[in-house]
């Protein structure tokens, strides 16, 4: 596809109305990923001072080691439930660790995927499928 030809207003698809209204409960969700992200992070940098690996299993028969490697456990499966539940909600995830996600939608013209940011208030960039969320530029307000 042609990012020329796309920047035409009647080009791009309008944002359906569904992403916007279900954005604040993405936002929360991306919002709970992206730090669960950074609390593992963390925790699996704890672990591994101690000479630990971080889970799977086996995990520590030592108390503190074990309580440190639980809590992993329990945060990566709060950040992957998280984004189970914005793929339900149509987005697709983009970056994990910076918090993008991708709305594709269909047009005349062929898909393009509305891009958004953790921290941004509203979808208003967008990027085809064959590049990445770096990539992506402002929605004309014209064609939003």
């Amino acid at each position: 596809m042609n990012r020329r030809l796309l920047r035409r207003p009647h080009a791009i698809p309008p944002l359906p109305h569904a992403i916007v209204e279900r954005l604040p409960r993405i936002e929360w969700l991306t919002n709970r990923a992206v730090v669960a992200r950074v609390r593992a992070r963390e925790l699996a940098e704890r672990l591994a001072d101690l000479g630990h690996p971080s889970p799977p299993p086996p995990l520590s028969t030592l108390p503190h080691v074990a309580e440190l490697q639980e809590q992993l456990l329990a945060i990566e499966e709060s950040a992957a439930r998280a984004w189970d539940e914005v793929r339900r909600l149509g987005g697709q995830v983009a970056d994990e660790e910076y918090g993008f996600v991708d709305f594709p939608v269909d047009g005349a013209d062929g898909t393009v995927l509305f891009c958004w940011q953790l921290g941004e208030k509203t979808v208003d960039h967008w990027h085809l499928p064959d590049e990445r969320c770096l990539d992506r530029v402002p929605i004309d307000p014209s064609t939003a």
